[in-house]
């Protein structure tokens, strides 16, 4: 539903003439223009800028998709590789949904509990970003364009690092289970660490 308030002009021709009117390496910009908001400016659709523009694929849900856990050990070998590819390109500032959670291996880490060499890769991958993220936040150490910090609703938001449990009082290790001996608590609150 339209505003009545509001009213739209289109604009296309004007932009598309000016545009004409352009030559190669000129730019039309306003007084207060800086080159910190060219570089972190978003090309709408490109999904290279994008993080909401998803190209036309597989709409099948995450669960449902086929997740391969019989690997060789030369396939296992370069899944982790690949792994820390995308670990590494985050690090050089890439967004954490297009590097190390582009795997549907760390989308859904719980799906590889049979495959016990991968799901112990991505279980501590995963609890490594929560670390880093926190750390470099915590520190205040980062520009956007150095580091993407940003984890908007991805699985690395419910981990519970190491350093966020030490300024909360909390021990993280091993050492808090009960003196019953049962060891069950202790290893349930590692894994949720993890």
């Amino acid at each position: 539903m339209a505003d009545p308030n509001i009213d739209w002009v289109p604009v296309s021709a004007l932009l598309d003439a000016a545009a004409n009117e352009l030559g190669v390496g000129q730019l039309l910009h306003a007084h207060a223009f800086s080159l910190f908001e060219a570089m972190s400016a978003v090309e709408v659709g490109n999904p290279k800028m994008d993080a909401g523009c998803r190209p036309q694929g597989d709409t099948t849900p995450l669960e449902q998709r086929d997740l391969q856990l019989s690997l060789s050990q030369q396939q296992l070998i370069g899944v982790m590789d690949h792994l820390m590819c995308c670990e590494a390109t985050w690090h050089n500032g890439g967004s954490l949904a297009k590097t190390v959670y582009s795997s549907l291996y760390m989308m859904q880490p719980q799906r590889t509990a049979q495959n016990v060499v991968l799901s112990a890769y991505c279980r501590s991958l995963e609890a490594m970003c929560a670390e880093v993220n926190h750390l470099v936040m915590n520190g205040c150490v980062c520009e956007e364009e150095d580091f993407n910090a940003h984890i908007a609703g991805l699985p690395l938001e419910h981990v519970t690092t190491a350093a966020g449990a030490s300024a909360a009082g909390t021990n993280p290790g091993p050492s808090s289970s009960s003196s019953s001996g049962s060891g069950g608590g202790s290893s349930d609150h590692t894994d949720k660490v993890l």
